[in-house]
């Protein structure tokens, strides 16, 4: 199931619910598109804003977290390769 702040998934809660809300009577029928329209556009536009924002201010926080991991790996991988020579009994020093 899509999350409540994705386009898709707010489409998708607010449909069933403007519908079963609404009256059961001939009027309604016409007016329930229109009304569908309208709460999926300002729901639309919070979710925008919110992508907008969250997305903007979480670059800096995402780059950051990202070279980090990197270099946690590439530390890792270096420490493993260190002790598969020194396990392998092969140093520097004795390599000659």
């Amino acid at each position: 199931m899509e999350s409540p702040l994705s386009f898709t998934g707010s489409a998708k809660r607010i449909i069933p619910a403007v519908y079963g809300k609404m009256p059961r009577r001939p009027w309604a029928i016409p007016v329930a598109p229109v009304v569908v329209a309208l709460v999926i556009s300002v729901v639309w536009g919070g979710v925008f804003f919110w992508y907008l924002v969250w997305g903007v201010l979480l670059i800096p926080f995402r780059l950051f977290r990202r070279l980090q991991l990197k270099s946690e790996v590439d530390e890792l991988r270096h420490r493993e390769m260190l002790d598969a020579i020194h396990e392998s009994g092969k140093t520097p020093e004795n390599s000659s």
